[in-house]
């Protein structure tokens, strides 16, 4: 079936149209700088990438699937107009698993080693002492998101012995690597035996602002934080709140409430915590990858076959 497909940015590739076209010969590819240059393009358009804003939305009366240049969405992606439409949204989840879940690992050795410790020793030209190294074996994850990525980063950690807890609101196996697997309604129960707590959840209606004063308040005494999610699932006022009380061993953060985060934020002067900007899925091959999963749901879309990564639009991901 022969299909129109209008690509925006963001997350564009000059050299994807073509790339496309010949993969997908069905695929009559048009791509523009911004939404307000395909205005025209899209009143016949079948099927478009990137993010359709709603005045555009309203020009597109043959739209009938976006795919979507993120694999988190949040709220002001899905504004009413998609989610009431019969448009069906895809998303990109799935391509950054490795290099989120080593991002993640990367954090945990950092700080069961004590790295920052010795890092300040050597620009010191300091020669110890040692600190007392954690032993991962004894320690336990708690993976806050258990999806792809989330999954990928229990695999690691079971890898370094760590026994592994996790929540997710649609996963319902235990993924390789989960030693128990519970609901998100579980989390005030799991987070006093976790070492390690690790956010990995989309921003959905009921993951915005799910660890706050009273979670904090349930973690273990000395336990770590880490956050490459989404930054407004976290209050980031009741972290400090809570790092400055020494409740936390410390925070590893890469999302933020708002990005850039404020050069005047408390956190930035804080030795326990490790600042990130918003990276920890940056790696090789993403755009590889991301292409692929363009060119695979054309040919599915051209053959009438299920698209992947559907994305719930009412929930955001």
């Amino acid at each position: 079936m022969m299909f129109k497909f209008v690509m925006l940015p963001p997350n564009l590739r000059p050299q994807w149209p073509a790339a496309l076209a010949a993969a997908v010969p069905d695929c009559q590819v048009e791509a523009f700088a911004a939404p307000a240059d395909a205005r025209q393009a899209i009143v016949n358009a079948d099927a478009a990438y990137g993010t359709i804003p709603p005045e555009l939305l309203k020009l597109a009366p043959k739209l009938r699937w976006i795919c979507a240049p993120q694999a988190g969405l949040g709220g002001g992606w899905s504004y009413p107009e998609l989610i009431e439409s019969e448009v069906v949204v895809t998303n990109t989840r799935g391509i950054f698993n490795d290099h989120l879940s080593h991002h993640v690992m990367g954090l945990i050795l950092a700080h069961s080693r004590h790295f920052d410790y010795y890092r300040d020793l050597q620009q010191n030209h300091q020669w110890g002492p040692g600190r007392e190294i954690q032993h991962l074996p004894d320690c336990t994850l708690l993976v806050i998101g258990c999806g792809a990525a989330g999954a990928a980063t229990a695999a690691l950690a079971k890898q370094f012995g760590m026994r592994v807890l996790a929540t997710d609101a649609r996963t319902t196996a235990p993924p390789v690597g989960v030693d128990e697997l519970h609901p998100p309604e579980a989390l005030q129960e799991l987070l006093p035996r976790a070492d390690y707590v690790v956010m990995i959840v989309p921003e959905t209606p009921t993951t915005q602002g799910m660890m706050a004063a009273p979670q904090f308040a349930a973690m273990k005494p000395g336990s770590y934080l880490i956050n490459v999610g989404r930054g407004s699932t976290l209050v980031l006022a009741d972290l400090v709140q809570a790092l400055n009380e020494g409740k936390l061993a410390g925070a590893s953060l890469d999302v933020f409430e708002t990005e850039p985060l404020p050069a005047d934020h408390p956190l930035w002067g804080m030795p326990q915590v490790r600042i990130t900007p918003h990276v920890s899925g940056e790696g090789p091959y993403c755009w590889d990858r991301r292409l692929e999963l363009i060119i695979e749901n054309c040919r599915r879309f051209a053959a009438g076959e299920p698209l992947r990564n559907v994305v719930d639009k009412r929930n955001w991901f």
